[in-house]
């Protein structure tokens, strides 16, 4: 595949994703006024953009003329689950086994302040489980469903695997860093004013460890999603991670006065270097897991 398919392969979905925001931002002014500037508009054309972009997913299936079958979903509800189940457990070893080791090292440390009894933990588990399945459910359907789809029909599985990851990470990180505060109006010129500034925020160093460890794991699933076809065991997946995540954040406090900070990204004070690294190894041993079971799908084949 030529450089410049590639680009024009790469500009589709960013085309779309900027048309989307902007579509958000002219909503969610009218919305900001409504509301007397009760929530800032970054916030508002955030959260406008993300379900702009879910509902998006079922038309623009229907005009691409995707089965769930190519979403990488499975007919049998038996075994969406026991994939989704596989791959739940397999996150939380990965993940757990990352954590374990901030811990250890101090970059983050128990919450004394915690007051632990049944109904906590009970309420604990069971909204982050939730929480966990519904984005992951969404994020997944979106990145490794629609567009790892739409990518991989028009290029190379590794470019496929590449470019979704890439997306994956940036999205997390569109935000314009301007205090709402400091802004001396708001106009409906200010929404995208914001959007340009928020892709301009992708370039910032101080993001970089934190992106990084989100590009590695998005790396970690588009490459699942490759090999096995399956969008239930990049969900279980996802999950799983949320669900540690947030238990995590609920149960400790992030450590700046550890040697090892430096490790941990400001994100969420556990996605980092640290992160990275140990993503790359999984990465790697998933790699050679599958050129000795001589397993890897054909490019063609992955659907």
């Amino acid at each position: 595949m030529d450089k410049q398919a590639q680009v024009k392969t790469s500009l589709y979905p960013l085309g779309f994703f900027i048309l989307t925001a902007c579509l958000a931002s002219l909503v969610g002014y009218p919305l900001f006024l409504a509301l007397d500037g009760g929530y800032a508009l970054e916030r508002i054309t955030s959260k406008l953009t993300l379900i702009f972009l879910v509902i998006s997913i079922y038309p623009l299936s229907k005009f691409l003329r995707y089965t769930r079958a190519d979403f990488g979903f499975t007919d049998s509800h038996k075994a969406f689950w026991k994939q989704c189940s596989s791959g739940f457990l397999l996150g939380l070893i990965i993940l757990s086994t990352a954590i374990l080791a901030e811990l250890h090292l101090g970059t983050r440390v128990y919450d004394n302040s915690t007051v632990l009894s049944l109904v906590f933990i009970s309420k604990l588990i069971v909204g982050a489980l939730l929480s966990g399945l519904l984005i992951a459910l969404i994020e997944e359907t979106l990145f490794r469903g629609l567009l790892f789809r739409f990518i991989r029909d028009r290029s190379s599985a590794t470019f496929t695997v590449l470019l979704t990851a890439l997306f994956y990470a940036a999205l997390h990180f569109l935000k314009s860093g301007i205090d709402p505060g400091t802004l001396d109006e708001t106009t409906l010129i200010t929404g995208f004013k914001l959007i340009a500034l928020a892709f301009a925020n992708l370039t910032n160093p101080e993001i970089f460890d934190s992106f990084s460890a989100l590009f590695f794991v998005g790396l970690f699933l588009a490459l699942i999603r490759n090999q096995t076809g399956s969008l239930a065991q990049c969900i279980g997946l996802h999950a799983s991670w949320i669900f540690l995540i947030k238990i995590t954040r609920s149960l400790t406090n992030p450590n700046p006065q550890s040697e090892w900070f430096f490790l941990v990204g400001d994100y969420d004070h556990i996605l980092g270097y640290f992160v990275t690294g140990w993503m790359a190894l999984v990465i790697l041993l998933y790699l050679v897991y599958i050129r000795k079971t001589n397993s890897l799908n054909p490019p063609d084949s992955v659907r």
